[in-house]
Formats: structure tokens, sequence, C-alpha cells
């Protein structure tokens, strides 16, 4: 009775475990990866936490690619603000002098959290630029709502050292 619970336990343990996907990133767990056939492979950039005056950002990354970086990265971002913002005029990244813009910004939703509203967009951003903007560790978002307001967030330590890691683990890879 014993060895067909124990034996029942093992494969129930191999199930869980042995059925996860390949997550790459080594021990960092910044990033995970899955074939997807001809495609090549999906990436998904875990969130990165980018610092304002008041608040935080979040921003993850997700796009499929083989040897070469190639068609649109989705970049989903979340951040909160005193007045619920459902529309952005622009969305970008300043790196070492290099603008990367996001593209067709649509809200997902805006939610109440505490006394401020959490907003979260999905953007698009060629792949080939994720490199590039990827180079340097240092990075500006500006968000820029329908109504004028200005929201900018930062890279802190923690973070650039999360970028520096992607850049040498993921990045690396492509040519």
């Amino acid at each position: 009775m014993n060895r067909i619970l124990l034996l029942c336990l093992s494969l129930l343990l191999v199930g869980c475990f042995g059925s996860q996907s390949a997550s790459s990133g080594g021990s960092t767990g910044l990033f995970q990866s899955f074939y997807v056939g001809e495609e090549g492979t999906q990436y998904f950039i875990k969130p990165l936490a980018l610092k304002g005056e008041q608040d935080e950002c979040y921003i993850d990354f997700n796009f499929r690619s083989a040897a070469q970086l190639s068609g649109e990265t989705t970049a989903n971002f979340s951040f909160f603000a005193a007045q619920p913002v459902h529309k952005l005029q622009e969305a970008f990244f300043e790196v070492a002098g290099t603008r990367f813009d996001l593209q067709q910004s649509k809200s997902l939703f805006v939610e109440t959290q505490k006394d401020n509203f959490k907003c979260r967009f999905t953007s698009v951003l060629p792949t080939p630029s994720l490199k590039p903007l990827f180079a340097t560790s240092q990075w500006k978002l500006t968000l820029i709502d329908d109504k004028g307001n200005s929201y900018h967030f930062t890279s802190d330590k923690s973070t650039e050292k999360k970028i520096l890691t992607l850049r040498q683990r993921l990045f690396s890879i492509f040519q």
C-alpha cells in the first residue's frame, strides 16, 4: 500500500514539474522562453520596475523570434496616477539619446488602488529595437495622457542590473 502511495505521489510530482515549459534565463528568472515551432521561440521578459517621482511603472515584454530579432513586440505596462488615464497620446523610452516609441497604446483596464488609479496599457514596438533598447541599462520612460499630463519613470540600480543581465543572457544570442 505504501509503495502504491509513493508511486502515485512520485508520478504526480513528475507530472507537475515535468510538464513545465523550458524556462530560460538560468537562475535569474527574468525571462521565460517557449518553443513555438517554425516561428522559433516565444520570449516573455518578466515585469521590470521603473521609478517615478511618487510611484512606479511595471513593464513586461513578449516577442517571438528565431536567430534574428524580427516582427513586433508587445509591451504591457502598469502605472499609478491620481486621476484615471484611459488614453495616451505618447509613450516612449529615451535611452542613450535614442527614442523608442511604444506604438498603438491601448488601455486594458483602470482600477482603484488606495488613493490612486492603476492604469494598465498594452502597446507594440519593433522587435529589432529591443537589442539597442537593452544595450544601455539607464532607461527613461515617458507617458503623456490625452489631457497633456506627463508621467516620467527611470530605471534604478536594481532594474539596471536586471537589464544588464537580460542583455548578457538573452539578447546576446541574437545576431
